[in-house]
């Protein structure tokens, strides 16, 4: 009986895979940057870039690197923005890297003084899954705050006290 339902159990997950990505903000205060790393499926993330590019490159070619780096960027710029105190930061694409089955990106965003909040929107692969979620942990120091970000709410805020 527990086999039948481990097999049912395993049917329903590979019928119904999920989708998410997940960010990390950190603050470093030393420097006053923000890094931001951002792990998504590759095959999740390559349909998205080809839907929104109409480019359908594999993006772990690595002679594509090039034009990989050139399409993570443009997507993420379009489907990922931050603001702290209530001012729009601009975002510099570092590069990516592959690991195994997901694609970690790198962000900076320098110039950041001490903050008490930030606001993030969150389209990525939205377009594409219904069920897609976006889970960001933003790092302030010694808080971390979290927030869930999917298609009826694909923008958040943090306060820091």
């Amino acid at each position: 009986m527990m086999a039948l339902l481990y097999l049912h159990g395993l049917l329903v997950f590979l019928l119904h895979p999920f989708h998410v990505s997940v960010v990390d903000v950190e603050y470093k205060p030393e420097r006053q940057a923000l890094e931001i790393a951002q792990r998504i499926f590759t095959d999740d993330f390559e349909l998205a870039i080809k839907e929104s590019t109409g480019n359908a490159q594999n993006l772990l070619d690595p002679a594509n690197k090039a034009l990989a780096d050139s399409l993570i960027s443009g997507y993420l710029a379009n489907h990922f923005t931050l603001q702290v105190n209530g001012q729009p930061c601009t975002m510099y694409y570092l590069g990516f890297e592959a690991d195994t089955d997901v694609i970690w990106t790198y962000i900076e965003v320098p110039q950041v003084p001490a903050f008490t909040q930030v606001q993030v929107s969150s389209q990525v692969l939205l377009k594409q899954f219904n069920d897609q979620v976006n889970l960001v942990h933003i790092n302030n120091g010694q808080k971390t705050k979290s927030l869930r970000l999917d298609g009826q709410n694909d923008t958040g805020t943090v306060t820091f006290d």
